[in-house]
């Protein structure tokens, strides 16, 4: 692996052809509807093989549709949705019929053959936030997350036997580390930081699936979602909240992890910066 990228800087390699790397994307849009100019350019900038979406707070599924067969029109791109994620491959790549594994739209599979006939298992998903430490809605999160390790043991299990690689792309709502927070004492005890939470996020890596932004990316400041208010972006208040978490074969495999800054400094963007990695096809 190389070290992880914030600049928003292309890879170099990513050209196009078989052989080179596959660009596993992610982004938290905070809406679908308002982000949509943001996402078609970005996917044009950007060339994601596999682009995870993720918050689209676009519930009606009609306009989820419609809005999915318009960035097709204008991109090419195939997109399968739930109602709060959604997963859009390249042209060139065929994507299996979803599976909804939470069953309340939170997390989206689907297994995405490219273009060598290579199959990668991807899995889009939003986890809660839980709202606040100490309350039914944080309990809540809790029991999902318990609910949503017991289902990628399974779909690694399945993975490993059909010799697919997975990758799983998404806005977790947990910061892993003290690393991962600008301010850890601040918030040690509150919503997205707590013990429990922390620990839930670990069951899931204990799995055997790698964090690897932090595996390419050793040092403070790697974030991905900074509050809108108190002008957070530019002050460096931020959280890392969304996560690329692979099977070990393919993070041995990762060139480029990149946190697109850049993205996220333009005005009318998300609160989230999208992210991605870049794993080199096998031999």
């Amino acid at each position: 692996m190389v070290t992880a990228d914030e600049s928003g800087a292309d890879a170099e390699f990513h050209d196009g052809t078989i052989g080179r790397s596959i660009r596993f994307a992610g982004w938290n849009v905070n809406g679908l509807r308002a982000r949509f100019d943001r996402i078609t350019a970005w996917i044009d900038e950007r060339e994601p093989d596999v682009l995870a979406l993720h918050e689209l707070r676009c519930t009606n599924t009609a306009t989820r549709n419609a809005l999915g067969a318009q960035l097709t029109r204008q991109t090419g791109y195939t997109v399968l949705f739930a109602e709060h994620v959604a997963i859009a491959a390249a042209p060139s790549w065929q994507l299996s019929v979803p599976d909804d594994l939470m069953t309340d739209g939170r997390a989206l599979a689907t297994t995405a053959t490219d273009q060598a006939g290579d199959q990668h298992r991807v899995i889009s998903v939003y986890a809660p936030n839980g709202t606040k430490a100490g309350t039914t809605k944080h309990e809540a999160k809790l029991a999902w997350f318990e609910h949503f390790t017991k289902i990628l043991d399974h779909e690694l299990a399945a993975a490993k036997a059909s010799n697919t690689s997975v990758i799983v792309l998404g806005d977790l709502n947990i910061a892993r580390a003290e690393i991962d927070i600008w301010a850890p004492d601040r918030y040690r005890r509150r919503n997205l930081f707590t013990p429990a939470e922390r620990a839930a996020l670990q069951a899931i890596l204990d799995l055997g699936l790698h964090d690897v932004f932090r595996e390419t990316h050793a040092g403070s400041g790697l974030y991905t979602w900074w509050n809108q208010a108190h002008d957070s972006f530019a002050r460096g208040r931020g959280w890392r909240l969304d996560y690329a978490l692979t099977d070990s074969d393919s993070a041995d495999r990762v060139q480029h992890a990149v946190v697109d800054v850049a993205e996220r400094a333009q005005p009318g963007t998300s609160d989230h910066a999208a992210f991605w990695i870049d794993v080199n096809t096998r031999a």
